[in-house]
C-alpha cells in the first residue's frame, strides 16, 4: 500500500471521527421534555435484562440517538426501502 492511498485512508478516518464529534456536540445542546424522557425510561424498561447495557447505559444511548433524531423531526424519510 502506497502513501497516498494510507493518507486517503487517514483522512477519511479523521473526517469521520468529526462528523461523529460535531454530531455528539450538537445533540448535547439540544434538550429532550419530559414526555420524551418518560418514553426513553418506558423503553428502558421493556428491555429490561435482555442486553448488555446496564439500565442507565441503555437510556444514556436511547437519549444521545433522540437528540440526534431533533433536526429531522417532522421530515418523510424516502431514502430507505
Amino acid at each position: 500500500m502506497g502513501f497516498k492511498h494510507k493518507m486517503l485512508i487517514l483522512m477519511c478516518f479523521l473526517l469521520g471521527i468529526s462528523f461523529v464529534g460535531g454530531l455528539a456536540l450538537y445533540a448535547n445542546a439540544a434538550d429532550l421534555d419530559k414526555s420524551q424522557m418518560d418514553a426513553i425510561k418506558e423503553i428502558a424498561d421493556k428491555v429490561g435484562t435482555d442486553t448488555v447495557l446496564t439500565k442507565d447505559q441503555m437510556i444514556e444511548e436511547l437519549t444521545f440517538f433522540a437528540k440526534a433524531a431533533i433536526p429531522f423531526k417532522g421530515q418523510k424519510n424516502t431514502g430507505m426501502l
